[in-house]
């Protein structure tokens, strides 16, 4: 065999050997790819779960949201109510009749 001949035999195996480490590498990435895919998918999963639990939460936080307006709408409105009742005339009177029926009381008491 010439020198150019044991050459090109060399080259044939060098690339032979690139091939196979290519074809190791493909195995590899491939192998590494089905991995990260699996993962995302567990992840999805879990991910979805917590997206529909954050969903319910949220919904609560709105419906006490709402039940805590309707209840100061509520109070508001006896407030007023008391307010008005007490800003009455007859109350007005009431509790100078009962004032006076006190102090009334108060100084039978002392003599």
């Amino acid at each position: 065999m010439t020198n150019a001949e044991q050459q090109i035999k060399q080259l044939k195996e060098k690339i032979t050997e690139q091939e196979q480490v290519i074809q190791k590498k493909q195995v590899e990435t491939t192998a590494f790819k089905k991995k990260i895919y699996d993962l995302l998918g567990e992840q999805k999963s879990a991910l979805e779960a917590l997206n529909m639990k954050l969903a319910e939460r949220q919904k609560e936080v709105q419906e006490q949201k709402d039940k805590c307006a309707k209840a100061v709408r509520q109070f508001e409105q006896m407030k007023q109510r008391y307010e008005r009742l007490n800003d009455s005339k007859l109350v007005k009177i009431s509790r100078k009749y009962w004032a006076m029926n006190k102090n009334t009381k108060a100084k039978g008491e002392n003599q």
